[in-house]
């Protein structure tokens, strides 16, 4: 297997700034351990590279080519470096440097963790705290989506609940304030049927406007939910075109079911005792 080393560094931003610990990856080489962009493209790692997760960058102001001061915990000497990528990881936040750009750096390279396509279950070293398969990585993953389909499942039910008492309460609000309007319009001839569609097409209205606004608020929010997780996960989200329009269907399918009801209690509008209410 390959070995790397997970430690702690020191970064800051200026020369003179303060300075902050963050993990650091040091990889001996990049055949086990490869890198991606924000764009998910594989990026290989050259030496003096300095990668910097997407989330510790976020996190702290800094942008791809931006200067970064580092040095190793115990080593008096700061490295002045350029981010040469803004890396994904979902899991290992902080940096990721080559080993003889760590060396360099006056820092003392151990490594610790031994990476590797078989399970070696018998591997036996010291100095190493863990030994990491393919298939135990693969394992790890579906086990973390299986998790994470169970908490959307749960953020979709508890938004389609929320939904339906929004929609069902606009609605109770927005027939108690027409009861005069509709019981005029009945005193006019306007027939039950006629009053279903005014009803039925306004609300239809309100929703095409409420979904159309609500399109550009769905990936900030989404991205402000893992954003507020906390802890050392990053996220990549993205909102295909399939669902927005299922969730627009769904908001619609909810307001025509509520406006059925409603429309069901048209019927029992008295329109004397309507006027007189509101006069």
């Amino acid at each position: 297997g390959d070995l790397l080393m997970l430690d702690k560094i020191q970064v800051k931003k200026k020369e003179d700034g303060v300075s902050k610990n963050t993990n650091v990856t040091v990889l001996n080489n990049t055949d086990k351990y490869r890198l991606i962009d924000v764009n998910l493209k594989e990026y290989s790692l050259k030496e003096g590279d300095i990668a910097v997760s997407r989330r510790f960058a976020d996190q702290h102001g800094f942008k791809n080519g931006d200067t970064i001061y580092w040095k190793g915990i115990g080593s008096d000497k700061w490295i002045k470096s350029k981010i040469s990528l803004i890396n994904w990881n979902m899991s290992n936040q902080g940096l990721t440097i080559l080993k003889p750009t760590y060396i360099d750096g006056g820092g003392v390279y151990h490594g610790n963790v031994c990476l590797s396509d078989k399970n070696l279950k018998n591997y036996k070293n010291d100095n190493v705290s863990a030994v990491i398969s393919r298939n135990s990585r693969l394992d790890a993953w579906d086990n973390g989506v299986e998790i994470y389909e169970l908490i959307i499942l749960s953020f979709i039910v508890m938004a389609l609940i929320i939904m339906l008492i929004v929609i069902y309460n606009s609605a109770v609000l927005a027939f108690n304030e027409r009861n005069k309007e509709f019981a005029t319009l009945k005193v006019l001839g306007i027939k039950k049927r006629g009053l279903r569609k005014i009803m039925i097409s306004q609300n239809i209205w309100m929703t095409v406007v409420g979904g159309l606004l609500g399109i550009p608020l769905g990936k900030p929010v989404l991205n402000q939910m893992f954003v507020s997780n906390g802890g050392g996960q990053d996220f990549l989200t993205k909102i295909y075109l399939k669902s927005y329009f299922i969730s627009f269907i769904a908001v619609l399918i909810v307001s025509l079911i509520v406006n059925y009801i409603f429309t069901k209690k048209m019927k029992k509008i008295d329109m004397v005792e309507s006027m007189k209410a509101n006069e």
